[in-house]
């Protein structure tokens, strides 16, 4: 029986002083002091963007490609960094588009746009 790994994708808005001070810490002062800032609003001066992240929340198996019935093995890795943060992407999203993708680091560095957009719409399930 095969137990596969489980992550989680969690996001949070530059705008808050949670997301702001995490970003910073992740990507340094000069990266999100470059980020264009809200003109209006309650969030005037603020940074816009958000900050997505990938956690491992259950370690297992990982299916990286498709499994070869002639030599009977299957493409993928075990994953066992529970509890760690392994991918980090500073974005900005944009209504009805996809985001444009600031940076990004560790697991979701070979992330496309449109991955990151569906990451984005499972985090806030």
């Amino acid at each position: 029986m095969v137990h596969y790994a489980k992550f989680n994708y969690k996001t949070a808005s530059l705008a808050s002083d949670f997301g702001f001070d995490l970003a910073v810490k992740w990507f340094g002062k000069e990266t999100i002091d470059a980020l264009p800032k809200f003109k209006k609003g309650k969030k005037v001066g603020k940074a816009k963007g958000s900050i997505l992240w990938k956690k491992v929340f259950k370690g297992g198996w990982v299916k990286t490609g498709s499994y070869d019935f002639e030599t009977e093995t299957a493409d993928g890795y075990v994953e066992q960094r529970v509890n760690k943060i392994i991918g980090k992407c500073l974005l900005i999203e944009t209504w009805g588009g996809l985001p444009e993708i600031i940076k990004t680091e560790g697991d979701l560095e070979s992330s496309t746009q449109e991955e990151i957009s569906d990451y984005l719409q499972c985090s806030w399930i």
